[in-house]
């Protein structure tokens, strides 16, 4: 049997020390599938960098003394490795039996995908829609990417394994992408590369999602992923097409937000429906900025 490639496992960790446990210690039952795991970590103020120093010694710990973000997390260790592959896991999962030798026999037989995804299911065992194939604004951009290779537009970004080589070729991930929406433009510059995105069923994890910003406000968490969202389109979308899209999503939160005030609710209902409020008004200032 032909030499699998080469595992590193990239952590960015900010303030889930009590995650973190349950995350490493799957990743260290599978050790025979792992040159290196790094473990950056972005300022925490809980017991993080402690905790790994003194359970987990075999891990490279980067100790940031800022946030500096995901993105910049996750390319200061890949810097370091040395490995073929990098998978880029968060702290709110936990790996399944098989999780790492099956991505990289995937990644050793699929010479075409540059980055793959893999499955991942809820704690109760529910599958997450991990797979996108289209991107923002799809029904104004799907002839702008139509020539890029595979069917596959982005993965979800809580779990997905890279090429070394791809990684480099790209530079990493684009910085300026704090938190949100950087596993996106991850893609589609690794597709713009000349390679395709890959999904990988066989590689599971359980995937807490939302921990990583649990203790954020959830408007302020939705303010960023719109954001980041408005800071891709501007990125790799024509002006025009950016007012297009900015256009089409302002009209309908407005519209919502009309509808929204006009129903009559419940006590619960009315509580749910100022969150959803508050959300369409954040996304009509954003998008209404791009028309």
């Amino acid at each position: 049997m032909p030499e699998l490639p080469s595992l590193s496992i990239i952590i960015v960790n900010y303030n889930t020390a009590d995650l973190l446990p349950a995350c490493l210690d799957s990743v260290m039952a599978q050790r025979d599938q792992w040159q290196k795991v790094f473990v950056v970590d972005n300022n925490s103020t809980d017991n993080s960098v402690a905790l790994i120093k003194q359970s987990y010694p075999q891990v490279e710990l980067i100790d940031n003394h800022e946030n500096v973000g995901f993105g910049t997390a996750n390319n200061q260790a890949a810097e370091q490795s040395k490995s073929d592959l990098l998978f880029l896991l968060n702290p709110d999962t936990i790996l399944q039996p098989r999780c790492l030798v099956a991505m990289r026999e995937y990644m050793h037989q699929q010479t075409q995908v540059g980055l793959g995804g893999i499955r991942m299911i809820t704690g109760s065992g529910h599958d997450h829609d991990t797979i996108e194939y289209d991107y923002p604004g799809g029904h104004y951009s799907k002839g702008l990417f139509a020539a890029l290779p595979g069917s596959i537009a982005w993965v979800l970004g809580a779990g997905m394994v890279v090429r070394k080589e791809v990684m480099d070729g790209i530079c990493g991930f684009d910085e300026q992408f704090f938190l949100y929406g950087e596993d996106i433009d991850l893609c589609l510059r690794i597709r713009k590369a000349g390679w395709a995105i890959g999904f990988i069923p066989e590689a599971v994890i359980t995937h807490l999602e939302g921990q990583s910003e649990r203790n954020v406000d959830p408007l302020s968490v939705f303010e960023k992923k719109m954001k980041a969202e408005v800071q891709f389109l501007s990125k790799h979308y024509p002006i025009n097409m950016q007012r297009k899209i900015g256009r089409a999503r302002s009209i309908q939160a407005a519209w919502r937000i009309f509808c929204l005030s006009c129903l009559p609710a419940s006590r619960h209902q009315k509580q749910r429906n100022q969150m959803k409020l508050y959300q369409y008004k954040i996304a009509f200032s954003l998008y209404r900025s791009i028309t």
